[in-house]
């Protein structure tokens, strides 16, 4: 994605820490991040970063609270 970590991704860790709740797991932080990443309008190459970089780690985006409407896989 490039830039600071203050740029685009932290905002996006930003809105989506402010929407979790105690009970979430993994997978639906990582769905709340790409909820983030489309309600802040930053496009594919942002949401598909954030997605993949889920994956890297281990985050199975398949399961979990599916609000972020995961299209990546």
């Amino acid at each position: 994605v490039g830039g600071p970590s203050y740029g685009k991704v932290g905002r996006v860790w930003h809105r989506a820490l402010f929407a979790t709740s105690p009970n979430d797991d993994f997978s639906t932080f990582a769905h709340k991040t790409m909820k983030a990443s489309n309600e802040l309008k930053y496009g594919s190459e942002v949401y598909n970063s954030i997605g993949k970089a889920w994956m890297d780690v281990g985050v199975d985006l398949r399961h979990g609270n599916n609000q972020g409407k995961c299209n990546i896989l």
